[in-house]
């Protein structure tokens, strides 16, 4: 009886973790969001100063693209935007594709430049 109270506790003990892990996971998601809108405008103004047009043109339109979807998962819109135009989440996984890539090419030609 003893084994089988502790396997049922370990069982809870389990249970509960990844409930909150799935919380912690969520707020994970938003810190992220965040902070990519937070460098965005941080790369963005300072390749005011120190970038050239590519630059400026990756982290001010990463400022302002970051800060739709984050307003939209914020406001709650997403659900409203997905179901308006049902290809928001290719769009999205578009878009974050295609200004990794911008933004390693940036990363090389600021090493060797």
């Amino acid at each position: 009886k003893l084994i089988l109270l502790d396997s049922l506790l370990q069982e809870k003990k389990i249970t509960t973790t990844s409930m909150v892990c799935c919380a912690v996971c969520l707020c994970c998601t938003s810190l992220v969001t965040v902070a990519l809108k937070g460098v965005g405008l941080l790369g963005a103004v300072i390749s005011i100063v120190l970038g050239n047009g590519f630059e400026s043109f990756i982290y001010w339109s990463t400022f302002f693209i970051s800060g739709f979807f984050l307003f939209t998962h914020v406001t709650n819109l997403t659900q409203v935007l997905e179901s308006k135009v049902p290809a928001i989440a290719k769009i999205h996984l578009g878009y974050l594709a295609i200004w990794t890539v911008m933004l390693a090419i940036a990363c090389i030609y600021r090493f060797i430049a």
